[in-house]
């Protein structure tokens, strides 16, 4: 009953995900460029103060920052408090993202993508809750539960943070995120790879300059991050070797036993809800013993490169944007 539950709750979440993350196009109602900005998500107050002071800052026509590199290493500062107005702390981290600080390119590629998503997230939640009061069977029933709790939470969380910033100057989000991932940053290496900015491509779909970057660089992107340690990456390697693509681009061959060597190492680190994710004895009587061995040979070296992450640390019960509260930009740059 417990593998139940937990299948179906990793279903529901999965899916929520994925629709948020591709489908925001379709889900939300496109607002006209001359309708009224939502009075939630901006207040005139709050474009006056960004407008004033970025008088030629057009996010849309925007180039990619190239982050300039210090010659040797600076000490680091401290980012902005979690879940500061974004209306506070946007020049302070455009201007020190501008000067090469690649944790507050990463941290502003978060706040403007939470930002960007609000609307769609909000519409996820409220058909979440229209799903779940017509569901009849209990485990899906406690799956939505938990979806609506962590959609809530983000929510909330996302109503407070963007009060007052203008919509229309969140859609620079990925390529601040592909600034910082340039500059080789791993989080935004790995953020870039799963695709969390790919609402904001719009109406413009695969012919979107984002779309091109993400054909571009993503597969780099997605070796670096995991030679890096980057938890999120293992996960993201797992289900692209397991599919031969991620969100439609071939990143990787299709390989079942590294995507089994990649969970298994998922599952060294991970916590134990987490954990229970893994059937590994399934596993196993999938691939056969020769092949299964060699997974778990691959899984040594992959495991040697988790060894930063503190054990039982890895949780991605709630997909890979985990607490998406803006704290995995606050890892030291290498």
């Amino acid at each position: 009953m417990r593998l139940r539950t937990i299948a179906i709750v990793a279903a529901v979440l999965a899916a929520l995900f994925a629709a948020l993350a591709f489908a925001p196009p379709l889900l939300a109602p496109q607002r006209d460029a001359a309708a009224p900005a939502d009075d939630r998500t901006a207040s005139s107050a709050g474009r006056q103060r960004v407008a004033a002071r970025h008088p030629a800052l057009d996010a849309a026509d925007m180039r990619v920052p190239v982050l300039p590199r210090a010659s040797t290493p600076q000490p680091l500062q401290p980012l902005p408090k979690i879940r500061s107005r974004l209306v506070d702390i946007h020049d302070e981290l455009r201007q020190r993202a501008l000067n090469g600080d690649v944790r507050a390119a990463c941290r502003l590629a978060f706040e403007l993508q939470r930002c960007a998503s609000l609307p769609s997230r909000r519409f996820m939640l409220d058909g979440t809750r229209q799903r779940a009061a017509d569901e009849k069977d209990a485990g899906m029933r406690a799956g939505y539960a938990k979806a609506l709790a962590f959609w809530g939470g983000l929510v909330e969380q996302a109503e407070s943070t963007c009060e007052g910033f203008p919509p229309q100057e969140t859609s620079s989000a990925w390529k601040w995120e592909l600034a910082a991932a340039q500059a080789g940053y791993p989080p935004s290496m790995a953020r870039f790879v799963s695709g969390v900015n790919a609402g904001a491509f719009g109406r413009e779909g695969a012919r979107h300059d984002g779309w091109n970057a993400y054909r571009d660089h993503a597969a780099e992107f997605l070796q670096r991050a995991v030679d890096a340690g980057e938890p999120v990456a293992f996960e993201l390697a797992m289900h692209a070797h397991r599919r031969g693509q991620l969100h439609g681009v071939p990143l990787v061959p299709q390989d079942p036993v590294r995507a089994a060597a990649f969970s298994i190492a998922l599952q060294r680190a991970a916590s134990a809800e987490y954990a229970a994710y893994f059937d590994l004895a399934e596993t196993a009587r999938e691939l056969g013993a020769e092949r299964y061995a060699e997974a778990q040979r691959l899984s040594q070296a992959l495991s040697a490169r988790l060894a930063r992450v503190p054990p039982g640390s890895v949780d991605f019960t709630n997909g890979t944007q985990g607490r998406d509260d803006g704290s995995h930009c606050e890892r030291p740059p290498d």
